[in-house]
């Protein structure tokens, strides 16, 4: 289930907001299907092989809608560029783990 520009969940950036945000996030995540690849817990197929599978393309189009999603969310331009800057080899487009993982370093860095 895709969201509506209404009912997105926007982040302004600010370390107040981060806990409730990255709450809320995470069940969208879940319920939208695309939190175990955004924590790393399940791989994003090679888009670049030949013969994808049903599966194997869902899972693709799982992780590019939670890489879109995080991105609109942003309202800064720092954690826009941020994340539309997040991308790898295997996802020339954008990487929703390494994105979400630079987002999570970058409001609430562990020392």
């Amino acid at each position: 289930m895709q969201s509506t520009s209404e009912s997105r969940l926007m982040f302004d950036g600010s370390k107040e907001e981060w806990v409730i945000w990255n709450m809320k996030f995470s069940a969208f995540a879940s319920t939208n299907d695309f939190m175990s690849q955004m924590i790393g817990l399940e791989p994003v197929p090679n888009r670049f092989k030949e013969n994808l599978n049903d599966e194997e393309l869902g899972r693709i189009k799982r992780h590019d809608l939670g890489f879109a999603e995080l991105l609109i969310a942003m309202e800064d331009r720092k954690n826009s560029l941020l994340i539309g800057r997040s991308i790898s080899k295997e996802n020339p487009r954008g990487d929703l783990r390494l994105a979400w993982e630079r987002l999570e370093k970058s409001i609430n860095p562990k020392t």
